[in-house]
């Protein structure tokens, strides 16, 4: 705890601004308006994606949005493949992932897919880092990405259609439609993303020496097999009954056929090491909330169900194609939660939330034989109180109390605080320190072979201090965030080789991931031009500190795999007129794949810095606005990698055509 309170004092000594203006070309003295401070706010560190990075990237997936928009690690396997998020140097499975209040991470694997979250989808983005997860769930250690939908009661009709053809046999459609009026709305969504995906690489992993030169030959090869389908469909549904109660009901259907891409290392025929992947999902929720006085009243209802199918096929002569493996996994959640809050007054309030969550899962191989059918039943309780102490000073205390089927997981505290140092400019320091859970997932419990029962949750203590602020001036709106954060998590899950030959999983490691965070998001208004500057950046320290017991464990002190030791995102966009450029630029640092962090070739992921840019105009008629858009990716042609050995396209180009209607009610 000397530690913890010792990296407490240290990050106070850090400094963050900010500010906010309107984007009206009128010259006109700014007044600062500044609203109350929510009580939920205490200690919080989040943020929300902003709405012009959304609409930019609004036909890509969630993997996009985040790697472009934000600091944290996205791991991708490829355009259309698996990727996955970490925050804070945590790994995968200690992200948690929610969709209008309900989780859709798999509880086989323990991950969401990111690629398979269409950005089309969310009305809204946001992160919770850290501690700041458990305002909305339990056992995130590394943090939570949030994606919401809601209503706008001012809405008549809309209408947006977006067609894109691209690189690559690229093409894709959304379409989102709502109609309604002050007391009823509904959007209807529809979406189809389709490509070859059959770039050209450079291979570097099957080089061949020139005999006169002695020099390395890397031959050109096609990213064969690699085609991907992803569809499907959201409905929402809004009512407000009466006064006083609102209902809201989301649905969101998908399915997805993806050919997995071979490794680089792949040396045999193209009859070979084909991988086949379709998944099918469904979500539902559904919220009814009631607000009387002093006391609201919500309860929510949602199941999620997944199947999956995952094929490995050879070419067998005189027989074809043939499965070498075949696996097949299935999974149903239906959650429970009923929220209560009660306010004292304007400067405290209670809040209590009762959640049951159940789980059934069946996986099976018809190659291997091998599979398991098992079932697991949440049970989480949490309560909280919050108050505005003085006119500078708001805190707010939470416990979390889980069983997980029946065993007891030791009480989840969290302390927060919120100061206001300078009013005018909206700066405060912030402050939390929690203890947090992870439960391990149905896999690491029950996989055959290597499944392990008996392990034991891990657990973390959680620290930070941030500063964030807002200043506004006559043609300036500026708003800056700056964090330290620092994580003990022992018990660590991780996955090693047995005696048996097969891989086990095991509780082994202490984690200890510190760093800081920094955002910026400033905007300039001149006459007819706005420049928009948003700055993402992250210094994570994640280093192994037990090791894995044993001898001569190169692993102790050493940087956790796949986690860069810096992340910087830059977006700057610049509209004039009825024009709009937009740039973005990614870069992570190193990444090595071996606990070890061995320096040669073929286990370190060189630094690399992404850029991409887009050129966009909009037409008005009338009330249709009509956009055209031209983007460019990977704009400099690097050659890079995201995780070892899969390959990455060079530069690409996507046309957008875009329509929009919108008729607000009167």
């Amino acid at each position: 705890m000397k530690k913890i309170y010792i990296n407490l004092i240290l990050c106070l000594i850090s400094v963050d601004l900010s500010a906010q203006i309107s984007k009206d070309t009128l010259s006109i003295e700014v007044i600062p308006v500044f609203g109350k401070r929510s009580l939920d706010d205490a200690g919080i560190h989040k943020i929300s994606i902003d709405t012009l990075i959304i609409q930019q990237n609004i036909n890509t997936s969630l993997s996009d949005i985040l790697s472009k928009g934000s600091s944290v690690f996205v791991k991708s396997e490829g355009r259309g493949a698996y990727s996955t998020v970490s925050i804070r140097g945590a790994s995968a499975s200690n992200t948690e992932v929610l969709w209008n209040g309900i989780s859709i991470k798999s509880p086989m694997l323990g991950v969401a897919d990111f690629s398979l979250i269409p950005t089309f989808a969310a009305d809204n983005i946001s992160l919770f880092y850290g501690g700041s997860s458990l305002q909305n769930s339990s056992g995130a250690l590394g943090g939570s990405v949030n994606i919401e939908n809601y209503a706008d009661f001012g809405n008549r009709f809309t209408l947006s259609f977006i067609q894109g053809i691209g690189s690559y046999g690229t093409f894709q459609d959304f379409l989102r439609f709502g109609i309604g009026n002050r007391k009823f709305q509904t959007k209807i969504g529809i979406f189809y993303n389709f490509s070859e995906n059959d770039f050209k690489f450079r291979n570097k992993n099957n080089a061949e020496i020139d005999t006169a030169t002695g020099n390395y030959i890397y031959p050109t090869q096609k990213n064969n097999h690699a085609d991907y389908l992803i569809f499907g469909s959201t409905q929402e549904f809004y009512m407000k009954i009466g006064k006083k109660t609102n209902l809201s009901i989301n649905n969101w259907i998908q399915r997805s056929k993806r050919s997995l891409p071979r490794l680089n290392t792949f040396e045999g025929n193209d009859y070979s090491n084909i991988n086949l992947q379709n998944d099918f999902s469904e979500r539902l929720t559904a919220e009814i909330s009631r607000i009387n006085g002093k006391i609201s009243i919500k309860y929510r209802i949602g199941i999620s169900v997944e199947n999956s199918s995952y094929k490995l096929q050879n070419f067998v002569s005189g027989q074809g194609l043939q499965n070498a493996v075949y696996s097949t996994d299935t999974y149903f959640v239906w959650y429970h939660k009923i929220q209560t809050e009660y306010r004292f007054s304007t400067k405290s309030k209670l809040k209590a939330d009762a959640e049951i969550n159940y789980y059934q899962a069946l996986t099976y191989d018809s190659i291997k034989r091998t599979g398991y059918s098992e079932n697991r039943i949440e049970k989480l309780f949490f309560i909280s109180y919050s108050r505005q102490i003085t006119e500078k000073l708001s805190g707010s205390v939470l416990l979390r109390q889980n069983f997980v089927d029946n065993t007891y997981i030791l009480p989840i505290p969290y302390l927060g605080i919120d100061f206001l140092l300078v009013k005018k400019m909206q700066l405060f320091v912030k402050g939390s320190v929690t203890r947090n859970y992870h439960s391990p997932y149905l896999n690491e419990m029950f996989w055959q072979p290597g499944g392990n029962p008996k392990l034991k949750p891990e657990k973390g203590i959680l620290t930070e201090v941030s500063l964030n602020g807002e200043f506004a001036a006559k043609k300036l709106k500026n708003s800056i965030s700056f964090a330290c954060f620092y994580s003990d998590i022992s018990d660590r899950i991780l996955w090693l080789p047995s005696a048996g030959g097969w891989w086990e999983a095991r509780n082994i490691t202490k984690v200890i991931s510190k760093g800081i965070e920094f955002q910026n998001n400033t905007t300039i208004t001149f006459s007819k031009t706005i420049l928009r500057l948003i700055l993402n950046y992250s210094f994570t320290k994640s280093v192994n500190i037990t090791g894995f017991g044993i001898a001569n464990d190169e692993s102790i002190g050493k940087q956790l795999p796949y986690t860069p030791l810096h992340s910087i995102n830059t977006i700057i966009e610049i509209k004039y007129k009825k024009w709009t450029v937009y740039y973005t630029n990614t870069f992570y640092s190193e990444r090595f794949t071996t606990s070890s962090n061995d320096l040669t070739r073929r286990d370190r992921l060189y630094p690399y810095i992404m850029n991409n840019v887009s050129f966009g105009k909009s037409i008005n008629l009338k009330k249709v606005e009509i956009g055209l858009q031209v983007k460019v990716e990977n704009l400099f042609n690097e050659e890079y990698r995201s995780v070892l050995q899969r390959p990455m396209p060079g530069r690409n180009y996507l046309l957008l055509i875009s329509l929009k209607f919108q008729k607000q009610s009167e």
